[in-house]
């Protein structure tokens, strides 16, 4: 039910549940999954001691007063420091701990009293801490994690008396931001790239973590004698007039971020074009210079802007001219900033779902440049957008006149006026109104237009003519993105104009193939190209092509929604082929 990013969710299961195991190796269990397996302190050398203060805890405890067992929790933490074991003792002890703080009770809380700040700058922490039981306990002293400060305290904590410690604390300025450790660093200059698809994280202690630090106080406190150490996370706290209370983390950030208005530019021409950068203030005042880094003959103008933040949370809009070279080219624009603080290349990007924490990741502040050798002509085009996608900023840079057409749109205007209407992905799965507006599109084909639907879902599909002619989805997909392409029909004009398609144009696609191919189809249909992952069959569903009256509709698979966006110069060639393809170039 959870699935939801992907508009996946779904209905839970009460009630009973049975998953079958079959036996493979080893000895076969005979009642039981862990028939055989050592589930005790015995495991670990003179634990039995450990085990049997544990079982007296679990037969002594009452849920009406979890603190009456924490003599026994104690010495069980106790007699855990006089074991010598690298590997469980340390589990336990955590897990141990984590009992003893819901047997006590106890509360804790750091808030911060911003969400965001640099290395370098100050942030008021206010650390609450509450006894809910009776049992006695001292606060010693406060840790704020990264910074030496005395916070000795010796306070009792009373039962149900909340004490709330204010500091004001300075980062340390080589502090590392808030990046998870897999995106901390590029590939350093020297080192062997790790390959396609992997990061390279230098500190092997992080790997498995689901993400790296998070700044913490840590709440020392004696608890029978024996000193406890309890870390809760700095976070930020509001309260929204509908939801209430919310949270969400502390952040380290960059002085300063950059936001680049596009992730790829794409140029048809040898013709120069403006590009718009943001830069956010994320301290007090700064000043700086933003530098553009460029190579492979191409030219910004200006390269260096100097820039003067005053306040936090201040922006400005700078801009720049980028010239391509005259041939076909691929290259990056990396937009970095120096000031008195150091340098600095970090965009900002933040997830943000109802159902899930906010999530802040700081990338590369960077795009991909693309001078792309392309034919094509001035069309109009009507898109009909499904569940998001960005084919439309793409096409618009490639020159076309890109017209969203929503419901009404749909319905009321003369849909003659475009060369192609174009379907985004899962149009047919999220846009009911498709089912009543079908019967226009497919008349519009007929008048001689042309229809390119890009991949649906089999479930709930709003309509099941999808298309002219009978075809179904399937869930074959293509997950391999290198996986040998076939020209089944090596002579077709969408192969050939107005672009020649060769098999370098299938080089460099990202994350895949494509998704939801055909599996059967009219015999009408023509397959024109044929791919499939290793080990398993053909899959020729991935483009369908059919004329129907004077026009042309496309049904694909193929995921130009992740490769347009990757600027993949050969997705770009072939998906212009489709828009400009013509019933009177066929004949």
């Amino acid at each position: 039910s959870m699935h939801k990013s992907q508009g996946f969710g779904s209905s839970g299961q009460r009630g009973e549940t049975l998953n079958y195991f079959v036996h493979i190796a080893g000895d076969s269990a005979k009642n039981d999954l862990f028939d055989g397996i050592d589930l005790n302190w015995s495991r670990v050398v003179c634990g039995d001691k450990i085990g049997a203060i544990l079982t007296r805890a679990y037969q002594n405890f009452k849920p009406e007063n979890p603190s009456a067992v924490l003599p026994l929790l104690i010495d069980a933490y106790t007699a855990m420091e006089k074991i010598q074991d690298e590997f469980w003792i340390h589990i336990k002890r955590q897990e141990l701990q984590t009992v003893i703080l819901s047997c006590l009770g106890l509360w804790t809380e750091a808030i911060a009293s911003e969400y965001f700040l640099p290395p370098g700058d100050s942030v008021k922490i206010s650390s609450t801490i509450i006894n809910r039981s009776q049992f006695p306990l001292t606060l010693k002293k406060l840790n704020y994690q990264f910074v030496n400060k005395d916070t000795t305290l010796l306070m009792d904590l009373h039962q149900g008396k909340p004490l709330r410690i204010e500091n004001s604390i300075t980062l340390p300025a080589n502090l590392n931001i808030s990046q998870p450790y897999w995106l901390w660093e590029s590939i350093p200059s020297g080192k062997d790239n790790p390959g396609k698809g992997a990061f390279r994280v230098d500190d092997q202690s992080f790997i498995g973590m689901p993400e790296n630090y998070q700044p913490s106080v840590t709440f020392n406190v004696e608890v029978a004698g024996t000193d406890l150490a309890f870390s809760t996370p700095i976070l930020y706290r509001w309260t929204d007039r509908v939801d209430g209370e919310l949270y969400r983390r502390f952040e380290i950030t960059p002085p300063v971020t950059i936001q680049l208005d596009e992730k790829v530019y794409v140029f048809p021409e040898n013709r120069s074009r403006k590009v718009a950068i943001s830069l956010q203030n994320r301290t007090g005042q700064i000043a700086g210079t933003l530098k553009l880094k460029l190579s492979d003959g191409w030219r910004a103008n200006p390269e260096l802007i100097p820039f003067a933040l005053e306040r936090k949370d201040e922006e400005i809009n700078v801009s720049t001219i980028i010239t391509p070279p005259e041939h076909q080219t691929e290259s990056q624009l990396i937009a970095e900033i120096e000031t008195k603080m150091g340098t600095f290349s970090h965009g900002i990007i933040s997830v943000r779902y109802p159902h899930i924490p906010i999530q802040t990741i700081f990338p590369p502040s960077q795009a991909k440049l693309l001078r792309l050798s392309i034919s094509k002509t001035e069309k109009n085009i009507g898109y009909i957008m499904g569940s998001g996608d960005e084919i439309p900023i793409y096409l618009a840079q490639l020159g076309y006149r890109v017209t969203i057409l929503t419901d009404e749109k749909i319905d009321e205007s003369n849909l003659t006026d475009y060369d192609a209407i174009i379907t985004g992905v899962r149009a047919y799965n999220t846009r009911p109104r498709l089912k009543h507006q079908q019967k226009k599109l497919l008349e519009y084909v007929k008048t001689g237009g042309t229809l390119i639907v890009q991949y649906n879902v089999t479930r709930e599909l709003v309509t099941e003519q999808l298309g002219p002619y009978p075809f179904k989805i399937s869930n074959d997909r293509v997950s391999d993105e290198n996986a040998p392409m076939t020209f089944l029909l090596a002579d077709h004009p969408l192969l050939h104009s107005p672009n020649r398609i060769t098999q370098d144009d299938f080089s460099g696609w990202v994350q895949e193939r494509g998704l939801y191919f055909a599996n059967e189809w009219d015999s009408t249909y023509q397959t024109i190209l044929e791919c499939h992952d290793s080990n398993e069959p053909p899959r020729k569903g991935g483009l369908l092509f059919a004329t129907f009256g004077k026009g042309i509709y496309i049904y694909s698979g193929y995921s130009f929604f992740r490769q347009l966006p990757a600027g993949i110069p050969g997705a770009y060639k072939l998906f212009v082929n489709m828009i400009e393809c013509r019933v009177n170039k066929l004949q």
